[in-house]
């Protein structure tokens, strides 16, 4: 656990590894040879971590190597008479046959007693070429060695099996690109355009599975391929592909009989409906010859399309209360407070409408809500005593308004002023110091009826200002009161004339008052400061701006500089921000200056 800690490594696998090197009595096949380069290592050294590194690399590539060799190869499928190699029944079969034989032996490449292994490639199309039928004879190979007699070729066999099963020939496939089922090579899963590559997805990895994730790990994995396959809609999209690469271009729909079905029909991918297709679609195969191993991947494709299908399906229909209750919260996220009864019902109504009236599906309905909460004036608008336009009489006397439940220590209204409600009043704070919609701690206490208590808005105040948003205060507050907030926007100053003013500098200038504000909030510093005092922030752009050749500032860090008198500076009155925002560009201004001051 520990070495797995430290080198970042799957403890599991790693455990097996080692004792699979360490294991005593292996004799023969590939685990003996590993095990003899293993114990040829040197051994570890004081001063020397990497002594055995070469070591370790060379047995490395010798497994990777013969993994290789004997990993399973599986041929194309093939159908006479209008099937193509490259639709999806035969494409996925084959991806299955590999992803299900990742930790398995090929035990036709091994040589019996030293004879090199001959084997066939069948005829295929390369580089646009049609290459003939090939015999090819591979050289002998003492890593592939098995011996002639049965029994003593028993203990290589299991050898080789452990061997396979300890190392996959890949842990998992993560490419989806496109290539050529005729020749996979090293490129990834084989995804041809029978699958269409903006559509074509193929899960391969069970030995990252079973060898190295831990139950929980698993589990999120499994989750997460659920939540693709769910939110995207990829098995169903998948399967309207089908449609239109066996018409257009393979023309095996072509007939009279599949007809009933056309990828862009709404119940295209209705159980009935691909059950049908699929009876069609195996017959015709079995017409035009196809052998039982072909007739059973087309069986196997469609119930596999089936069943990926009502998954997701299900998956959908599962999470649709959740959504719901999720969209509620959202509204009331939005406007900033509990919704009323009446709110909450004619939300959870208009999607019903939407569903049933309208005949959307879900996740339009869902769309159309959170659009509608979006457009309210009560997200759009602050409300913050939503009964405020009822309070005044027509004849302008003041009448009693019906407010939320307030605790009896709330004073009363008094000529026509009213107490905030809680929530109203949690608004309030949260615009004014974070420029912001309130967060959750601060709605709790709005919740409880405790907000307007003195104490406790005293301290909700002291820890908003604390938080790094309060630098919104310090941006909307001190950037209109002082005039700045649209400094970023300022291209007044010659560049040519003052070369150093770029961009970089011009967003240091505008930083600084906004560091030094919020660091006034947040310190309860005097309001004196700002005029009298001899600190300022700066970063690296602006400390060579001012000169500051003994400050030390790390990259678009900001740091404090106290005595910054010494460089004229101090206060809010020298910062450049303002001294470049109050002059023409090519030079001061004291007229616009003495305003400003003013």
């Amino acid at each position: 656990q520990a070495v797995a800690s430290e080198a970042k490594v799957g403890p599991r696998y790693l455990e097996l590894v080692w004792k699979t090197l360490t294991a005593s009595g292996e004799k023969a096949g590939p685990l003996a040879s590993l095990q003899a380069r293993w114990n040829a290592l040197p051994a570890p050294e004081k001063g020397r971590p990497d002594v055995a590194r070469a070591g370790c690399e060379g047995m490395r590539n010798w497994v990777v190597g013969l993994r290789k060799k004997v990993a399973w190869k599986f041929a194309n499928l093939r159908v006479p008479g209008g099937f193509s190699n490259g639709g999806q029944c035969f494409v996925l079969w084959k991806d299955r046959e590999y992803a299900s034989h990742r930790r398995l032996l090929y035990p036709d490449v091994l040589q019996v007693g030293g004879t090199p292994h001959t084997h066939t490639i069948p005829a295929r199309r390369r580089n646009g070429q049609m290459q003939p039928e090939q015999i090819v004879t591979e050289p002998v190979d003492p890593d592939l060695f098995v011996p002639q007699e049965e029994a003593g070729r028993a203990p290589y066999l299991a050898a080789f099996n452990t061997f396979c099963s300890v190392f996959p020939d890949a842990f998992y496939i993560s490419e989806r690109g496109r290539m050529f089922v005729d020749d996979p090579g090293d490129q990834g899963r084989l995804l041809t355009a029978g699958l269409h590559n903006s559509m074509g997805y193929f899960r391969d990895d069970t030995p990252l599975m079973e060898l190295i994730l831990d139950e929980n790990g698993r589990r999120d994995l499994d989750h997460l391929w659920l939540d693709f396959d769910t939110v995207a809609f990829i098995p169903e999209r998948m399967h309207r592909e089908f449609f239109v690469y066996e018409r257009a271009e393979a023309g095996t729909l072509n007939d009279a009989e599949f007809n009933f079905v056309r990828a862009e029909d709404p119940d295209s991918t209705s159980d009935a409906k691909i059950k049908r297709l699929a009876d069609l679609y195996l017959a015709k195969a079995r017409r035009n010859g196809g052998e039982p191993v072909t007739l059973q991947a087309i069986e196997d494709h469609f119930k596999w399309v089936s069943t990926h299908i009502r998954a997701t399906e299900k998956a959908r229909l599962d999470t649709e209360p959740v959504q719901r209750k999720a969209l509620v919260e959202f509204a009331q996220r939005a406007f900033r407070r509990p919704l009323a009864q009446a709110e909450r019902t004619d939300l959870l109504a208009f999607y019903q409408m939407l569903r049933q009236k309208e005949g959307l599906p879900h996740e339009d309905a869902i769309r159309d809500c959170v659009v509608s909460i979006l457009m309210s004036p009560k997200f759009l608008f602050r409300l913050d005593l939503e009964a405020s336009e009822d309070a005044i009489q027509p004849s302008g006397g003041v009448r009693t308004v019906a407010l939320e439940r307030q605790p009896a220590s709330v004073p009363p209204a008094i000529h026509g002023v009213q107490p905030l409600p809680d929530y109203a009043l949690a608004s309030r704070l949260s615009y004014f110091l974070w420029s912001s919609m309130p967060d959750k701690e601060l709605l709790s206490h709005a919740a409880a009826g405790d907000l307007h208590r003195p104490e406790v808005l005293a301290a909700q105040a002291h820890r908003m200002v604390k938080d790094p948003r309060v630098r919104a205060l310090a941006l909307e507050f001190g950037g209109n009161w002082l005039d700045f907030r649209r400094f970023e926007e300022a291209n007044a100053v010659d560049r040519n004339r003052f070369p150093s003013f770029n961009d970089t500098l011009r967003e240091a200038m505008f930083e600084e008052p906004l560091h030094f504000l919020v660091d006034a909030f947040q310190q309860d510093r005097s309001v004196l400061d700002m005029i009298y005092g001899k600190h300022t922030f700066v970063n690296a752009a602006l400390a060579r701006h001012y000169g500051m050749t003994d400050v030390k500032t790390m990259g678009s860090d900001w740091v404090r500089v106290d005595n910054a008198d010494r460089y004229g500076r101090g206060g809010l009155l020298p910062m450049a921000v303002f001294l470049t925002q109050i002059s023409p560009g090519l030079r001061t201004s004291p007229v616009k200056r003495v305003n400003w001051v003013v």
